[in-house]
């Protein structure tokens, strides 16, 4: 019978522990997301409010833009609340804008986005 030999052997998949950091880390940033959504709930709550206004309507729109400039990651993300400047403070189109939350729409997928991390590989 042939003696065992010494390998050298990784665990592929196993898990890093978690430090203090790592976790205070985690805390803080559903924190701020949960504070990002907050306020685009409270953006699109008014945007219900005053969405029959025309002149208000289209004010609210660039408002809406300029705090979500402000608080979201990815920038480009933010134009897609121009999406709703055609829909003017007319009695139709008044209620189809304030049947869509934009600003939440757009802080959710920013949030999601974050959460992607893509690895380069160099060959």
């Amino acid at each position: 019978m042939e003696k065992a030999k010494k390998v050298e052997a990784e665990v592929v998949g196993a898990q890093k522990r978690k430090s203090r950091w790592d976790g205070l880390k985690e805390t803080v940033l559903s924190i701020v997301l949960k504070l990002k959504l907050a306020v685009a709930l409270f953006l699109d709550a008014c945007d219900l409010i005053i969405a029959n206004i025309p002149i208000l309507n289209t004010l609210w729109d660039f408002i809406t833009f300029a705090v979500l400039i402000i608080i979201l990651k990815n920038k480009w993300l933010a134009i897609g609340a121009f999406a709703e400047l055609p829909l003017v403070g007319l009695p139709f189109f008044g209620q189809i804008d304030a049947l869509i939350p934009m600003a939440t729409l757009l802080v959710l997928a920013d949030s999601a986005e974050a959460k992607f991390h893509f690895i380069e590989r160099s060959e």
